[in-house]
């Protein structure tokens, strides 16, 4: 059953990284930049602001954050999982 849980909680965790339809829909950032996530300042760079270039070095450092904070998150759940 862990391993399974532990896939379950990194599903988990990438979904909740990506918001930006949320805010977008509801509120625009707004007000100001008060709900403005970091998937949706991405775009606003990119396709509202056409800086592509600095877009898409958000986009890969996010993605290489991600890959580290979920790859230690997994090792940490392994080794509480193995524990019990």
């Amino acid at each position: 059953m862990a391993p399974i849980s532990i896939g379950a909680i990194i599903i988990r965790l990438i979904e909740a990284s990506k918001i930006m339809d949320t805010v977008f829909v509801l509120t625009s950032g707004g007000p100001g930049t008060a709900t403005e996530t970091s998937s949706f300042y991405i775009y606003i760079k990119g396709l509202r602001e056409f800086q592509m270039g600095y877009a898409a070095t958000l986009s890969f450092t996010y993605l290489v954050i991600m890959i580290i904070s979920l790859t230690i998150i997994a090792k940490v759940l392994t080794k509480l999982m193995i524990k019990e």
